[in-house]
């Protein structure tokens, strides 16, 4: 759940990730940990088993899957609040405008 919640952190745009790119992530996320992190252990489990564990957390609802890729299940794309503005400011522009929209630069 990390991997994911990283994911959508980094990318809060993205509404999902593969599955194998997850395991991807996974797999380097552990194998990256310090030897003497007290959670460091090795990832022994195949990928069929970690497949088997997503398919676990989509029939609980912690995550949500559309075909190959998966969510958090409360996980939503959102705008930050700066480009949030500026998209209502375009969208109330080319509404203003009608049938004749304004330049780019007028509104953006």
């Amino acid at each position: 759940l990390a991997a994911l919640r990283r994911h959508h952190r980094r990318e809060p745009l993205t509404p999902d990730v593969r599955v194998d790119a997850l395991i991807g992530v996974m797999r380097a996320t552990v194998d990256r940990s310090p030897a003497a992190h007290r959670g460091a252990a090795p990832l022994t489990l195949d990928d069929a088993s970690l497949r088997a564990v997503v398919d676990e957390l989509v029939a609980e609802g912690t995550l949500s899957r559309k075909g190959h890729r998966v969510r958090l299940a409360d996980h939503a794309p959102t705008l930050d609040p700066i480009m949030q503005r500026r998209v209502d400011r375009l969208l109330a522009g080319l509404a203003e405008a009608g049938n004749a929209p304004p330049p780019v630069s007028g509104v953006a």
